[in-house]
């Protein structure tokens, strides 16, 4: 395999004509490190075949699918019910799939490979109300897309055609080895992160590439497990010890032929044999290799999944293993990663296809609602009961003059009021500030 092979070539390169590709013929070990021969050759094999890889950004997806997508005007925020081009949208995209399984696999394409293509199936001149003219949208295969870019610097441009001539999209089915050249205007990019190596390339890097070495350990361990299991070979030797004044004793070829054969038909695991083997010659046994607890090989996976996971934003307590978490962490974690990681990569892909089809400027944009996520709503109650309970405690701090109600507010989490009566203890009230106070208190 050669690991000690140059691993400094870029994952995303230029073809002789100047076009930006994405190299899946790299060698595993360029990809995943020279100590592994065993990881496949680029990532989205990887999200394919390796269970850890997989689980995390399938963990998101599933659950962006979970909200539910709206329109609504920009100049009161109220919903959109008879947009017909726009329910359609919403409905299905494409004959193929829904709009959600569009945003699925919008954020698969970005977490793996770190890019997205959306493709609008229109004439470019639409270009300003897409929405409008489109019956069609489908999210491009990352890996398949290369792109023609002109020969600027991108810090000089104000439009994406004053950089790129076209993305070039190899076809893979029925018209296998051809390429379809796709107008910029009709191609939402959107990048998980700018690569400012390779700026010009405008293209940015996979997830995956910052743990390339826990993924070459992944493998590893699981193909030394497999070896394991399947070439198991010889557990161990049984050694005659015979000795004499000088030392050890060979063995004859008819004492271990009798050894060998009273240990095969005597001795064994199941209801017919014997445990234990009693014989007339002394002997040792040579243990070989290494068993599976011995290696420990479910703490290195644990450990890689949980690194692999962390980079997607995906709590280690929402992990499947053996020692599973209490149902309260992995509720709290569960809520955790809709708040800090679901919502946010689905707000990102409303504000750029908003953007893209034109609807800002139409007064329009589409809007997530979450609404319906059973344990976002049992987080909100948990919140709503747990600023009851500081409520009340404040409430009684603030009737002894411990606190004031702008500490009250604090408490609560709420931006503290500039009149003086806020600042002050109920003890440090004037007869007319306290009076000022039960009317407040009234209404």
């Amino acid at each position: 395999m050669g690991y000690f092979k140059n691993i400094a070539k870029a994952i995303i390169n230029k073809s002789a004509d100047g076009d930006v590709i994405f190299n899946l013929k790299n060698s595993p070990d360029e990809l995943f490190g020279k100590f592994n021969p065993y990881a496949s050759d680029n990532y989205y094999t990887s999200f394919k075949t390796i269970a850890e890889v997989q689980y995390p950004i399938r963990f998101i997806c599933d659950r962006a699918k979970n909200a539910k997508f709206v329109l609504k005007k920009w100049s009161d925020d109220s919903v959109v019910w008879n947009n017909k081009q726009i329910n359609k949208f919403l409905e299905n995209p494409n004959p193929f799939y829904s709009f959600k399984d569009l945003l699925a696999n919008y954020i698969q394409m970005k977490f793996v490979l770190g890019n997205a293509f959306l493709y609008a199936n229109v004439n470019p001149s639409m270009k300003n109300k897409i929405w409008q003219y489109c019956d069609s949208y489908y999210i491009l295969p990352t890996q398949n897309i290369s792109i023609e870019t002109k020969k600027v610097s991108t810090f000089n441009i104000e439009n994406i055609k004053d950089i790129v001539n076209y993305y070039k999209l190899k076809n893979t089915n029925i018209y296998n080895g051809t390429y379809s050249k796709l107008d910029p205007n009709i191609v939402m990019h959107s990048r998980d992160y700018w690569d400012f190596d390779n700026n010009d390339d405008l293209l940015s890097f996979s997830r995956l590439e910052s743990i390339k070495y826990p993924l070459a350990n992944l493998c590893a361990v699981y193909e030394a497990r497999n070896v394991i299991y399947t070439k198991r070979g010889a557990l161990g030797a049984i050694v005659l010890s015979k000795k004499d004044a000088d030392g050890l004793q060979a063995s004859t070829p008819t004492e271990k032929e009798e050894v060998q054969k009273e240990f095969e038909n005597k001795y064994g695991l199941n209801n017919k044999k014997h445990l234990f083997q009693i014989t007339r010659f002394p002997i040792d046994f040579v243990k070989f290799g290494a068993t599976i607890s011995e290696l420990q090989p479910f703490e290195e996976t644990l450990q890689d999944a949980i690194q692999i996971a962390g980079v997607f934003g995906v709590n280690k307590e929402l992990i499947p293993r053996k020692d599973n978490s209490t149902f309260s962490n992995q509720n709290s974690a569960e809520i955790s990663a809709y708040n800090n990681t679901v919502i946010p990569i689905v707000k990102i892909f409303l504000s750029e296809i908003n953007d893209f089809l034109g609807l800002n400027d139409s007064g329009y944009y589409i809007d997530s609602d979450w609404s319906e996520v059973n344990v976002l709503q049992q987080g909100k109650i948990e919140e709503q009961n747990k600023k009851k309970i500081i409520s009340e405690r404040c409430g009684n701090d603030f009737k002894s003059g411990i606190i004031t109600l702008n500490d009250w507010r604090a408490e609560l989490g709420l931006e503290a009021i500039e009149i003086p009566l806020y600042n002050k203890t109920i003890i440090e009230m004037k007869e007319t500030e306290l009076n000022k106070l039960k009317n407040i208190l009234s209404l």
